[in-house]
């Protein structure tokens, strides 16, 4: 099977006026196969890193006067705990002391509907909104970051999100964001829908 294959790229080759040698175009095909896989393997772990690196450059230029120790950084679930912690030890790895870190547990119950956010929390429980940043990874249609400021009184509380979608940058009043386009650029997957 594998020499017919072979034998039909070669006579096609040939029909289209290609000249060299059969072992040569087979190392050539061998190494290009090689070289995908090894693209494949490294993309992944690469992508973790350039994003550290763009969030640690970011905070660096940006937001490191803001984000002192006397902060609380504030994540929503799964996503924000990754981003939240990101930004933690990005001012760790600059050699500061990172504000304390509180991460929201949220649930999408029902496609379409606003998650559930802070379920495990008391009713009452209250942050100090003045010593508050929300971290998000991505923020597309804002609803996740609404039942938060609602839930827990946080309204006036600065967002840093790492990706925003261009019709939120505005709306939601997002303080400081990296990047505006698709969540897609972010290495984990997005909460989904139960039912």
């Amino acid at each position: 099977m594998t020499g017919s294959l072979v034998g039909l790229v070669w006579t096609v080759a040939e029909a289209a006026g290609v000249k060299g040698s059969v072992p040569l175009a087979v190392l050539l095909i061998l190494f290009s196969g090689l070289g995908v896989v090894l693209v494949s393997a490294v993309a992944g772990p690469l992508r973790w890193f350039i994003l550290f690196r763009a969030v640690r450059d970011y905070v660096h230029t940006r937001l490191l006067r803001e984000l002192t120790a006397e902060k609380v950084l504030v994540g929503i679930g799964p996503g924000g705990a990754i981003a939240v912690g990101m930004v933690a030890k990005a001012i760790r790895d600059l050699g500061y002391e990172p504000p304390s870190v509180l991460v929201f547990d949220m649930r999408y119950e029902t496609r379409g509907k606003n998650p559930r956010i802070g379920a495990l929390w008391p009713e009452s429980y209250q942050l100090d909104g003045n010593r508050c940043w929300i971290i998000q990874g991505n923020v597309s249609s804002g609803r996740s970051l609404q039942e938060l400021r609602e839930r827990f009184s946080l309204a006036d509380c600065p967002v840093f999100a790492f990706v925003v979608s261009e019709h939120v940058a505005v709306r939601e009043n997002i303080a400081a964001y990296m990047a505006i386009g698709s969540r897609n650029v972010l290495p984990w997957i997005t909460e989904q829908p139960t039912s």
